[in-house]
C-alpha cells in the first residue's frame, strides 16, 4: 500500500479532517508495522507532524524506525517522546534498547 501522498499533505490543524484521528492513525500504523514497515513509517510520520505535542505519536514513529533499522531516527523521535512524557517506562525501555544497538 503506497500512501506517499501523506508526505505531501499539509498539516493544518484548523481544517484537517485527520486532526481528531490521532488514535486511529496510530492503530492503522500498527497494523502495517510487521508486513509493510514503510507504510507504517509514512503513517506515523504524518501523525507525528500533525500531533507534534503527542508523546505517543513520537513514540510510535521512533519504534517503527527502530524496527526498520534507522537507529538515529529512532533515537530522535524517542527523545521527543521522552521530552513530552519523561517518566514513561515504555519510552525509557525502548531508548535503552536503541542505545545497546548503537
Amino acid at each position: 500500500m503506497d500512501i506517499k501522498w501523506l508526505s505531501f499533505h499539509r498539516c493544518d490543524r484548523t481544517n484537517d479532517i485527520y486532526y481528531s484521528k490521532e488514535k486511529e492513525i496510530n492503530i492503522l500504523g500498527k497494523m502495517f508495522i510487521d508486513n509493510t514497515i514503510e507504510t507504517a513509517i509514512q503513517l506515523f510520520s504524518y501523525n507525528s507532524r500533525l500531533h507534534a505535542e503527542s508523546w505517543q505519536a513520537q513514540f510510535n514513529l521512533g519504534y517503527a524506525y527502530k524496527e526498520y533499522g534507522e537507529i538515529s531516527l529512532a533515537r530522535k523521535y524517542l527523545c521527543k517522546a521522552q521530552a513530552l512524557n519523561p517518566d514513561n517506562k515504555d519510552i525509557i525501555r525502548l531508548l535503552n534498547e536503541v542505545s545497546k544497538i548503537e
